[in-house]
Parts: C-alpha cells; structure tokens; sequence
C-alpha cells in the first residue's frame, strides 16, 4: 500500500491540507475546497440499487470498483463514501468498506472507531440532551416542558431497550420520558454532511430546534447557549477522510446518515474535494433509488449545486429471485438459501422491482447503467436475461461485473460503459416544483417513486403540520430542498415486509420531524423506528441463522 501521504500530494493537496491519522489515514482541510476550482469536464457518477435483500446488493464493492477501474484505465477517479456504523456493524449487516478484492484499507480502523466522528457526534447530542436536563432542573428560563421537548440521547448501537427510558434529575424535582436514537439518525449528522465550512456549522446548529414553550413557540440551539461547545467537539468529524482502496484508488469517507431515517448520502464537503481533485468522481446514495437517490436530488443536490452525469444502478439474481419468490409464493418472504439456486420463474418474476427502479431514474431524465453485480453461483444464462431485460426496460447500458472476485480486472467493461453514459447529453426533470406544499411533494413522491396510491396523514401528523404553519419562526433555510421521507430501505413501501413492487396502498405519514438546522421537513411513515433492535441469532457462529431484517 502506499503511504496517504504521497496519495494526497499526487491529487494537488498541500501539506498544511493534510493531518494524517498514523500511515493509512488522514483528515482533509475544508480550505481544499476554496483554493481549487473544480475539474473542468469533470464527471459526477451516482452508484444506487434495485431493492436490497438485507444483505445489500454491493453498491459499496461497485462504486469502489468502478472507481479502481477508471485508475486503471488512466483516468483520475475518487470514490466517496458514507463512513460505517458499528451499530449495524453488530446487527449482523457487517462494515462498510466493500468486500474480496474491492475494499477499503485499513478495513478494521474504518469499521471501528476510525477518527472518532461518529463519536464526536455523539458525545455532541448528548452534551445537548444533559444540557435540556440541566437548565429544567435549574429553573427552566425557556419555559421547554419535557412534553416538548424533541431532543433524545443517542447511540451507535442497536439496541430496542432504549428506546425509551425513564429521566430523572438530581433529587428526582424533575421526571419524565425520553429515549435513544441511533447516532447516524441525529439532526447534527445531517447538518455536518451538508455543511460546507465551520461557519456554515455553527450557523446551522444555531438554527436546530430542540423543543418548544407551552406557548408553542420554538425554542432553538442558540438560546440554550451551548453551540460554541458543539463546534469545539465537532470541528475535526466536519473534515473529510482519505483513505485507500486494495488498489490505492483514493476514496474519501464522510458522515454517516441512514437512507431509510436521514438522507443516506455522504458528505457535501467530501464531494467538493473529490470534484477538484479527480476527472472521475464516484459516490453511493445509501438503499435504493427510492432512499437514497431520491432524497440526493431532494436534499443534497441542492447544496451541492451539481448533478450526476449518470447514474448505475446495482442488481444481482440473488435479489431479484428474492422479490420473484415472494411474488409468486403470496408474499412469503423467502430463506436465504432460496435466494442462490437456479430459480426463472422467479428471476423473471423479481424483474418487476427492476422496472420500478429503472423507471424511478428515468423519470428525472438521466443517462442509466444497470450493474449486474455477479455472484459466483450465478448461472451464465440468468446473467444473459438480466442485462436483456433490462434493455428492455428502458436501461441506456446493462454490463455484469466481477470486482469481488477480480478488483478492477473485472470492471473494465463497466468503466467503459459509465464513461460513454457520461458523455451522453440529457435534461434533468424536477419531480415537483418548489411551490408545492409539504404535503403535495410527499404525494408525488409516494405515487411516482414508492408506486402508492397517494397518502394518509395521521391526526398527530396533521397537528404537527399545523403547528409548523403556525411557527413563523420555522423557516427551512434551503428554498429547493424537498421533503426527507423516512421508510425501510427493504420495500418500495413504507413495510419491509412488502416485496417486488407493492399495489393498492397508501403511504401512512405518522409524524412530521422539522430539521431547522439540516433544512428539511423529515416525514415520518408507519412505524419506521429510529433506534433498532438486534436481529435474531446475534453472537451465534453461523451467520446464515441471521434471518431477521433490520428494521429502520
């Protein structure tokens, strides 16, 4: 491997940029993204899925192979990430650096602790949680009631216990309810992956909500008087990290919110770095084109001010079988090891959840590859109607690839398939317009993305919304930013348990979270938790006896 050192001189970067952790690792000065413009004819590749199994599909071992393979073929490329979380790490969904020869190094640093932002913005919620407490216990001068207030502990662990707790503060004046959320799902993670300076930070933390007065006015982060500690404790988690990938393809990992209870996507900053430092900029919006692709052109995109060039979607036989065996066996959600055997019907059958994705990319207008990523028990015919259909479908290019059997090796013909989409001119399509009210953007979503009939607001969630209307002083600071939808990544649905494409629903909106300080209104769906459990068979050697999905 080489040294980070050397890696970052090659991609234009100066020292006083550069603050390595140890020989493999180093964090990246924001100031990189103001002294370089970025790369004239530069291209901006966006690496999503089909539906996953609760495997996942592979988009982490495509993007990073993708990435290898332009390298190999002369081309400048950076490939950039989410940073894992140990939480799902224990959940049995296993780290976030790819796999086989498509992976990133050092593998246990970065699944494990790494430069401690994750812990960073941690111990930042919770210095805010101990905060609200103290200033109850002491007076209470903003009048927050604990039935008001929105602010909860959090933790990067699943763990269903604490999901709601019992306070009480010193000498027991004070008592109420609160409860955990996992750390990737807090607000301050959202607003560190779309901030692009300290300053930008400390403007954004200032505006978050954390609860309000019996009057119903908002009380924000500036009146608690706490955003210089925040900053001080997250100024390192806002700089990007540089790493390696097995073939010392540069790749940039930031910021770690969930697709299915945040935006799922990596950080701004960590994109505007990559796009002045390489031709070819890779990155990987979490779930599928209805998670994390969808709320990249809603939220992200926004603040980034740039599109992709093209988009690869990622497929495999495992998962399309998946969808099939549950269409054809009445929704029956299938055993793993159903999933791998030679199955048409239900190849076939699964190509329906296919569709919707393709669909789901096409409607926004953009040039589209579907990546077939191939398993070693996958049968060369399945391969053969996998790309077929997905011609067929409307798919621009449909190409296999091998990168976690072979690295970049077996990704040459992708490379040359996503450098041909790139070059393909196209006209991106909004899905609604700003003027559109809340509730009118989630609709569209729903009906055209999700493949729901339309949506039903609970009578909480239609309180909270007019309360919020009621709020003059809420006023979401990104004017094209949409909605953030909160569902499992395991369905198109609001239901994990749904599978292929879902008919003759309804999406159900439970609640409304305002994101002040990210600057988007999160929709709540069904019973989508922000704090899950540990899946069945934890701690057992075996981990096929894991069977249970993890719920968002």
């Amino acid at each position: 491997m080489r040294s980070i050192l050397s890696t970052s001189a090659e991609l234009g970067l100066q020292k006083k940029e550069v603050e390595t952790y140890g020989k493999s690792m180093a964090k990246i000065s924001p100031e990189v993204s103001t002294r370089l413009s970025r790369r004239e004819g530069g291209k901006y590749i966006f690496v999503t899925a089909m539906t996953p199994t609760w495997r996942g599909e592979g988009k982490t071992v495509t993007a990073i192979t993708l990435s290898m393979a332009l390298n190999r073929r002369g081309s400048s490329s950076i490939v950039t990430l989410r940073q894992p979380s140990t939480g799902l790490y224990f959940a049995r969904k296993g780290g976030g650096t790819g796999g086989g020869k498509a992976g990133l190094v050092p593998q246990e640093e970065i699944d494990f602790n790494f430069t401690g932002d994750t812990h960073a913005v941690t111990l930042a919620h919770n210095l805010v949680a101990a905060q609200i407490d103290n200033l109850q216990f002491w007076g209470n001068p903003h009048g927050l009631s604990r039935e008001r207030v929105s602010w909860n502990r959090a933790i990067d662990l699943c763990d269903r216990s604490l999901r709601s707790i019992f306070v009480e503060n010193c000498g027991g004046e004070t008592k109420g309810s609160s409860g955990f959320i996992m750390t990737q799902a807090s607000e301050l993670m959202a607003i560190l992956s779309l901030s692009r300076s300290q300053e930008e930070l400390v403007e954004r933390i200032s505006k978050v909500t954390i609860g309000s007065d019996e009057s119903g006015k908002p009380v924000r982060m500036a009146d608690i008087k706490i955003v210089p500690d925040l900053i001080n404790i997250l100024r390192k988690a806002l700089l990007p990290n540089l790493v390696l990938t097995s073939e010392n393809t540069p790749a940039l990992l930031h910021c770690g919110p969930f697709s299915n209870i945040s935006h799922g996507n990596c950080s701004v900053l960590a994109d505007e770095v990559a796009l002045r430092t390489a031709d070819y900029v890779v990155t990987e919006g979490g779930g599928g084109t209805d998670t994390g692709f969808e709320k990249f052109l809603a939220i992200k995109a926004p603040v980034l001010k740039r599109l992709p060039d093209a988009v690869v979607l990622v497929v495999t036989a495992r998962a399309l079988k998946m969808h099939g065996l549950s269409t054809l066996d009445n929704g029956r959600v299938s055993e793993e090891g159903e999933w791998a055997g030679r199955n048409d019907a239900a190849l076939m059958s699964g190509m329906k959840n296919l569709e919707n994705h393709i669909r789901n990319v096409k409607v926004f207008g953009f040039p589209l590859v579907v990546a077939l990523n191939r398993f070693s028990f996958d049968h060369d015919e399945e391969v053969r109607k996998i790309k077929k259909t997905a011609l067929d479908l409307g798919a621009d290019f449909a190409v296999a690839h091998e990168g976690w059997q072979k690295g970049s090796r077996g990704a040459v013909e992708l490379s040359e398939t996503v450098t041909a989409a790139t070059q393909r001119q196209f006209t991106f399509s909004r899905l609604y317009d700003d003027s559109l009210s809340s509730e009118e953007k989630i609709t569209r979503v729903a009906r055209t993305i999700y493949h729901a009939e339309g949506i039903t607001l609970s009578s909480r969630a239609r309180e909270t919304l007019a309360g919020l209307d009621r709020q003059a002083g809420v006023d979401m600071n990104l004017p094209n930013s949409g909605p953030c939808i909160s569902k499992t990544h395991l369905s198109l649905s609001h239901d994990s348990r749904i599978k292929n494409v879902p008919s003759k629903y309804s999406l159900p909106i439970a609640d409304f979270v305002p994101f002040t300080g990210a600057g988007y209104l999160c929709a709540m769906t069904g019973k989508i938790n922000l704090m899950p459990g540990m899946p069945q068979g934890q701690g057992e050697s075996d981990i096929n006896s894991c069977r249970t999905q993890v719920r968002g």
